[in-house]
């Protein structure tokens, strides 16, 4: 009775054991299928907190080809507990949705944006989605400074209303090849293989006190073949 008794009791451990197994393996399989599920790990981004506002630049990835698509993307949020308002100085401009070369769109635009207002009129048509308020520098490795866009605007100023936790989000898709023949080229600055850097800036007037600018820290990517 007893070698029984051991018996039933040591099948029992072993069947116990393999359940186990059997779960944690199952469960590493689920595991595993929802990593794989999840989106892909987005690029480097760089915040700036300087109240009343939170400003972020990201891009898409650190190396592109020359041949590439890079994503620039910029967030802007109000953390204070009051709605500010902010002038637009005409230098910062306006961005078309297609930032056009002699190929097609070299830079296209996609805004977002939750409890933000702006005074530019554009009937019949969403104002923020046409209006870029950021800039950003492109720097080559040797400090020589690339490209700042926008580099110029239309002459008018405009405000913009950001309700306590508003934000502004702000893509621009720049086909590499086209902006570098239709911005870069004709001054002498065409993309090549190497190091750059790029920061992101959001400039405004602010509570009539005169121009105010938020500039993030830089981000350096690679061009390669």
């Amino acid at each position: 009775m007893e070698k029984t008794s051991k018996g039933l009791l040591g099948s029992r451990t072993r069947r116990t054991i393999v359940g186990i197994l059997v779960i944690a393996m199952a469960l590493s399989v689920i595991v595993y299928a929802y990593w794989r599920s999840l989106p892909s790990q987005i690029g480097p981004k760089v915040t700036l907190t300087s109240p009343p506002f939170e400003l972020s630049f990201a891009l898409d990835k650190t190396a592109y080809s020359l041949d590439d698509n890079m994503t620039m993307t910029f967030y802007l949020r109000n953390i204070s507990n009051e709605t500010i308002t902010v002038e637009i100085p005409d230098v910062t401009g306006v961005s078309p949705n297609g930032l056009v070369s002699p190929n097609g769109p070299a830079i296209t635009l996609a805004t977002s944006f939750e409890g933000v207002n702006t005074s530019f009129d554009k009937p019949g048509e969403n104002a923020l989605a046409g209006l870029f308020p950021f800039r950003y520098a492109l720097v080559a490795s040797n400090g020589t400074i690339i490209d700042e866009f926008p580099s110029a605007g239309l002459p008018e100023t405009y405000s913009i209303v950001f309700k306590p936790g508003a934000s502004l989000n702000q893509t621009l898709y720049v086909n590499l090849t086209k902006y570098s023949e239709s911005n870069l080229a004709p001054i002498g600055h065409p993309l090549q293989k190497g190091a750059y850097q790029v920061t992101g800036a959001f400039s405004a007037g602010l509570n009539d006190k005169g121009l105010y600018t938020w500039e993030t820290p830089s981000i350096t990517f690679t061009l390669g073949q």
